[in-house]
This record gives structure tokens, C-alpha cells and sequence, in this order.
């Protein structure tokens, strides 16, 4: 997995090709514009100046799909357009990981990271590609965010945590230091762990919920302490 040092101003988008090169990019197409997260993207992108050439939608519109020049089904996208780098709209791990696929099926090679302005992140910091840090996101010194994750509005990662490939953090959710959220896992909003937590593969950690031992692959966890209450569904 490509990964890059974070430059010393956070307001920025890149994308790592596939000779490792980094690159700065001023236009992207929004894939699974379907999804309400993509209010949040498509702001992003405009205080970074970032235009968008059209949005794809994966699904029926869960919303008003904003003003763009072409809104596409993800059938027509024309390889024109995908020599463009994509950004992913969506906020479920496994919707972003389908979102990725149909991206590559359809020729998309690059996948932006997107950094909202107003997100804070420490230099030290790795971060892959297509990763989004939404507007308020902390993450502190030395983490490690794989390609296609999410930081979701407000939440914060601590100092040496890791997130592996289409982990999301939910709104406000507090992953303090020496935590682990392993692939396709997501925490609710407002979720908190405490140091040193695995949450495994796949799992899910409820809205609010507090965290004190380790939460194993593909189940779901709610309350105060978070206990298990459901597998996730295959």
C-alpha cells in the first residue's frame, strides 16, 4: 500500500498514481452521488476550489443531487471521463468499497484524498489514497489511515492509531491513542474507545457507544460499556 507524509498546510486533495508519484488535482468526478455524505464532499471540494465534472450515481438519490454539469448511472460513465481522478460520496464501508470497485471496472486509476480546510493533521501523519478527512476531523502524530477510509465531520483519530482500508469514523466519534480499527469496520457518532482498542474486521460500534475491550470481527456493539448484540449481516 502507497502511503505519503502529509505537507505542512491541510487544506489540500491529491492523488498518488501508480508509480507513487504525488500529484495535485483541480477536477474529479463524485462517485455514489447518491448518498447524503456527498453534501459533505461536494462542500469540501468547493472550499478547495476543487470542480467537480460530474457526479455517478451507484443507487436511487437519497437526496437532491446538487448542480453539476452531468449527473451519470454508474453504466455510463465514458472512458473520457475516466481518466479523471474520482473521489468516493459515500459513507458505509461497504458502499465505499462498491463505489471503488465500480470505479475501477468502469477505468478509474486515481483516487483523490480529499482534506477539508478546516480538518487538523499532524504531519507525521500517513494517509493513503481516497481517503476524506470531513470538516472539524483531528488526527494526531504518527497514525496511519489506509486507502479509502473515512473521518467522517468532527471525529478524531489519536496519536499511533491506525485505520486499515474503508474503516469509517461516524460523526464525533474519539479514537484516542494505540487504537486499531481494522478493515470495512465503522464507529457510530459519537462513539468512544479507549486507548489501546482493536475493533475487528467488518464490525460495527453503535452511536454513542464506549468501548473498553477489544470488539471482534463482524459483530455489533452497543451501550455503555459496549457489549456484543448482533452479528453484522453477510
Amino acid at each position: 500500500m502507497t502511503v505519503c507524509a502529509l505537507p505542512k498546510v491541510a487544506a489540500w486533495m491529491q492523488i498518488i498514481n501508480r508509480e507513487g508519484i504525488l500529484l495535485q488535482v483541480d477536477k474529479v468526478v463524485l462517485l455514489s452521488a447518491e448518498d447524503p455524505l456527498s453534501t459533505d464532499v461536494l462542500e469540501s471540494l468547493a472550499r478547495l476550489n476543487i470542480e467537480v465534472l460530474s457526479a455517478v450515481l451507484m443507487g436511487p438519490p437519497m437526496w437532491e443531487v446538487a448542480p453539476v454539469p452531468v449527473v451519470l448511472q454508474h453504466d455510463e460513465i465514458s472512458a473520457m471521463l475516466a481518466k479523471s481522478p474520482a473521489v468516493v460520496g459515500s459513507h458505509a464501508p461497504r458502499v465505499r468499497q462498491r463505489a471503488r470497485n465500480v470505479g475501477e471496472e468502469a477505468g478509474f486509476k486515481e483516487f483523490a484524498t480529499i482534506i477539508d480546510p478546516s480538518a487538523i493533521v499532524a504531519k507525521s501523519s500517513n494517509i493513503a489514497d481516497g481517503v476524506y478527512l470531513n470538516a472539524g476531523a483531528i488526527v494526531a502524530g504518527h497514525t496511519s489511515i489506509a486507502a479509502n477510509a473515512l473521518v467522517n465531520r468532527g471525529a478524531s483519530l489519536g496519536h499511533h492509531s491506525a485505520m486499515e482500508s474503508f474503516a469509517v469514523l461516524g460523526p464525533g466519534a474519539i479514537v484516542p491513542s494505540n487504537c486499531r480499527i481494522c478493515s470495512g469496520a465503522m464507529l457510530g457518532a459519537g462513539a468512544v474507545l479507549r486507548p489501546d482498542i482493536v475493533v475487528g474486521p467488518g464490525s460495527i460500534v453503535g452511536a454513542g457507544a464506549v468501548v473498553v475491550k477489544n470488539v471482534e470481527a463482524n459483530v455489533v456493539v452497543a451501550g455503555n460499556p459496549a457489549r456484543v448484540i448482533s452479528e453484522v449481516p453477510a
